[in-house]
């Protein structure tokens, strides 16, 4: 819910206010721009099967969240610091829109998993998952609006928030809250 229900709202409306406000950016190119910035979102099952297939000390989804949270962070951290050009300000956004898109997979997996194991309570994770997406998410959505204007935070400020929600998905990953038990085998 903090991940992507604040960090989608918030990411994607610095995004455009940057783009168009800040740098000064035509609608037509920041449409091209966009489609670049948002190729983590059109790739996402991608994410599910490199995980599945690829696991990194015997975890599937773990270190995969931990690093999504990393560059997510840093990311956001350079786009406020910097005032980066159209440019470079397109790879940290493509970085931070990965920093919420695959996360994203990964606890749909962890959740579907989870259903398996406790069928009885898929209906509670579902709601569990898609009611803090949206209790976030509809904050997130009236306060952007406002703080985005130049007198408040402005754009550049915004992103400092996504370095809270990057570490929101960082934080708990690191810690294991997936509860995910390495598949490694033994030499």
């Amino acid at each position: 819910g903090l991940n992507q229900g604040i960090g989608e709202a918030v990411l994607f409306t610095a995004q455009r206010y940057y783009y168009l406000d800040v740098l000064n950016t035509s609608g037509r190119r920041y449409t091209q721009i966009g489609g670049f910035i948002n190729i983590p979102w059109q790739i996402k099952a991608m994410y599910g099967m490199i995980s599945d297939s690829t696991p990194i000390y015997g975890l599937r989804r773990t270190p995969y969240c931990v690093g999504a949270g990393f560059i997510g962070t840093i990311s956001a951290l350079l786009l406020w610091l910097t005032g980066a050009g159209r440019n470079m300000a397109a790879v940290f956004l493509l970085f931070a829109n990965l920093s919420i898109a695959s996360p994203d997979v990964m606890i749909d997996a962890t959740t579907a998993e989870k259903a398996k194991t406790q069928p009885r309570l898929t209906a509670d994770l579902q709601a569990l998952c898609w009611g803090s997406l949206y209790f976030f998410g509809s904050f997130a959505q009236l306060a952007s609006g406002y703080l985005v204007k130049p007198k408040v935070l402005g754009p550049r400020h915004l992103f400092a928030g996504i370095m809270l929600t990057s570490c929101a998905c960082l934080i708990p990953s690191s810690l294991g809250w997936l509860g995910e038990k390495s598949q490694a085998k033994p030499y």
